[in-house]
């Protein structure tokens, strides 16, 4: 009884929060007003829309007459997209896919519309905020109330407010499906105002029959395997008013705009319009169903660990396989920048080694288990010894399950000898996920990935009784695609506000594909792909993240002899290396050999056609991963490339420093005659890595 008291008195408390008075006329009009819903976010998998009808008398019971053939931008310094009508739902117009707005940026609406018998222009200027809360995890607990209100489920929240006062509104999906932003919850902050919250009742889900027939599956009855999302918006204080207005003048009315009064506030000018145009950034936290009929909430710890094994110097650097290579750089180090590396040998020091699965989400935003390793340094029985650092280090291009991190000693654990805790996720479609496509290089998805697995390894090391300090620093690492991915790890972290939650300190990335869509450009260009196997893989990793944008058949976008030759299914199988998958392509198309092939014998003649239909939606995905442009760092990088790289183009380098440096960023290009190929100059960066160069 008294856990229910807490939900409900805790539910009363933030529905008072949502119901303060603001004084406004309610006098209705013979005016027509045109009535603006444009609710815009920074969420690239939503649909971004703004929805146009006619205002109808307050006491009317009419349904608001969509507006159509309407002309609607959205524009920001820079920039400008064009929302076009949907052809099955008149009056309501999109964004391109995967468009989303930016946290930190001011946009402007443009509308023109005919509204009360002549065209009209109307405008909007609104800010995106930064997110304000960080979701870091959510729960729910069953409460069965009886035939009349049948079952509801109270969603609680654990994460972090900022300082100062602050506006949300709360969003619940049930398997991805949003309840209707209408009857999202808003609410201040005054209750845990820069606080840490843990277990914060913040939403009650009426699961019934009646709401069902309203809302389809995001009403559904709570079963196990479900995912339920709650995700936190943040608001500005104008919007937040607008919003508090509505629901006091038109409690509830759905949709918004529907039959409410004309003169409620709005930032709508140059016509007669109601309604509003806002922005918000948000954070989000997903959790599985297990039991749904569970009356308690419990925090999400979300990692196992399976099997711990205790390395030796000797045994770790071997099962890297870079001995051998660790004495050459100790012999001649010195010239090309590198330390002394065998001072790292420490005596009674060895590394503890476990694989771990945790949780995260898929593309589509589905929950699912990944997995990983992490490496920390221990005494000989095991006792674990404090960390003075964390890296985060992602993998280079693999393509067989059995080179991935959790089943395999990789390159990247030597970073352990550095005193650092390596955390090294396997990235989708590799060990616990291996019957899945990789999204190689689909930027957000693979930052996530990793952002979640060093939260895990958080709670497994805060379980084992020593937990991570907040201060401790966080470091990005990797080499080639690992290069690419610690960029996007960084990305990720500060275009979602976590650097609350992770203390990044520093990236350190060589030899990176830090443009897909230059990668892309330049294959087709000079018809030739020296890594012939990253064509298919690049088209499976955009079907699997963006369907909605490649529509087409494997067949559309690959030549009749890879089809034929059942390439994709090696891809997609995840049983053979990549270099062999190179051979199997040269051999298919008859020329060529693992070492490269002409790459109009890989890719159909549409995909070597710009301005194709296949072409223009490879690039549309490219464009939408774009590592090297449309950002600006604001946490140290440093960049190596070799200025000879045949397999990543030396131009992702130039480009990234053309299009993003600044005062956090320093870029280093080599021509060491010594380290003259892609390969070898993955020694040079992991000499420079273990010579502490990633902690500079």
């Amino acid at each position: 009884m008294k856990r229910i008291l807490t939900i409900l008195m805790a539910a009363a408390i933030l529905a008072a929060g949502c119901t303060e008075q603001i004084d406004l006329k309610s006098d209705g009009l013979d005016k027509t007003f045109l009535a603006v819903e444009a609710f815009l976010t920074d969420q690239s998998s939503q649909e971004q829309v703004i929805r146009l009808s006619r205002s109808v008398n307050y006491f009317s019971e009419e349904e608001a007459p969509a507006v159509s053939g309407a002309s609607v931008t959205v524009s920001w310094t820079g920039g400008s997209v064009t929302f076009r009508e949907k052809a099955d739902e008149k009056g309501t117009y999109s964004a391109p896919v995967g468009w989303c707005a930016t946290p930190g940026y001011t946009y402007k609406l443009s509308i023109e519309a005919e509204v009360g018998g002549r065209l009209q222009s109307y405008e909007a200027t609104a800010d995106m905020l930064e997110p304000k809360f960080e979701v870091t995890s959510i729960d729910y607990a069953y409460t069965p109330m009886g035939e009349a209100l049948d079952s509801i489920w109270t969603v609680s929240i654990w994460g972090k407010d900022s300082p100062g006062t602050d506006y949300y509104m709360l969003g619940a999906a049930v398997n991805g499906h949003y309840l209707p932003k209408d009857i999202s919850l808003s609410m201040d902050d005054k209750y845990f105002q820069g606080q840490t919250v843990a277990g914060f009742p913040v939403c009650v889900l009426a699961q019934n029959a009646e709401s069902r027939a309203l809302y389809g599956e995001a009403a559904k009855y709570l079963e196990t395997g479900d995912m339920l999302t709650l995700t936190v918006y943040t608001l500005t204080k104008d919007f937040y008013d607008f919003k508090m207005a509505v629901s006091s003048n038109a409690f509830v009315s759905i949709p918004l705009f529907s039959s409410q009064p004309a003169n409620c506030p709005t930032n709508i000018t140059g016509g007669d319009a109601v309604g509003y145009f806002a922005l918000a950034s948000s954070s989000s936290a997903s959790r599985f169903v297990d039991d749904p009929m569970r009356t308690e909430h419990k925090e999400d710890i979300s990692v196992a660990a399976e099997g711990e094994t205790i390395l030796t110097y000797d045994e770790l650097v071997s099962n890297a396989g870079i001995g051998d290579y660790l004495s050459m750089l100790g012999r001649m180090g010195a010239m090309y920048g590198i330390g002394d590396i065998s001072a790292l040998r420490e005596d009674g020091r060895c590394y503890l080694t476990t694989a771990m699965k945790f949780r995260s989400i898929d593309p589509a935003g589905k929950e699912l288990w990944l997995s990983g390793r992490v490496y920390l340094s221990c005494t000989e029985d095991g006792t674990l010894i404090p960390p003075e650092h964390v890296v985060i280090a992602s993998h280079s291009t693999i393509a067989s399950d059995a080179e991935c991190p959790s089943k395999a000693y990789t390159v990247d654990g030597v970073l352990a000898l550095r005193r650092g805790l390596v955390i090294c996720p396997d990235q989708i479609g590799y060990g616990q996920t291996a019957a899945l496509p990789h999204p190689y290089c689909m930027s957000e998805i693979t930052g996530r990935g990793a952002v979640d697995m060093f939260r895990a390894v958080r709670n497994w090391m805060e379980a084992k009784g020593m937990p991570l300090d907040a201060s401790l620093p966080v470091y990005s690492v990797g080499y080639s695609q690992g290069g690419a991915s610690a960029l996007a790890v960084q990305k990720y972290i500060e275009d979602n506000g976590l650097k609350g939650d992770v203390n990044l300190a520093g990236t350190y990335c060589g030899d990176g594909p830090y443009s897909l869509e230059l990668m892309m450009k330049r294959f087709i260009e000079d018809d030739w792909c020296t890594l012939p196997g990253v064509l298919p893989m690049t088209l499976a990793a955009a079907k699997y993240c963006w369907p909605q944008i490649m529509t087409e058949d494997y067949g559309a976008y690959l030549s009749d002899a890879l089809v034929e030759a059942g390439i994709m299914d090696l891809i997609l199988g995840k049983q053979t290396d990549i270099s062999t998958i190179g051979s199997e392509i040269a051999k298919a198309v008859g020329s060529g050999s693992a070492g490269g092939v002409r790459t109009s014998l890989i890719l159909s003649e549409g995909m070597m056609t710009p301005g194709s239909k296949v072409h223009d939606q490879m690039m549309q995905v490219a464009a939408l991963n774009e590592l090297a442009s449309g950002w600006s760092p604001a946490t140290p990088v440093h960049f190596l490339h070799h200025v000879n790289d045949e397999l990543v183009f030396y131009d992702n380098f130039e480009l990234a420093r053309r299009n993003i440096a600044n005062d956090m960023t320093t870029f280093e290009s080599v021509d060491y005659p010594l380290f003259n190929s892609h390969a070898m100059n993955a020694l040079l960066f992991y000499g420079r890595a273990l010579s502490g160069a990633y902690l500079q």
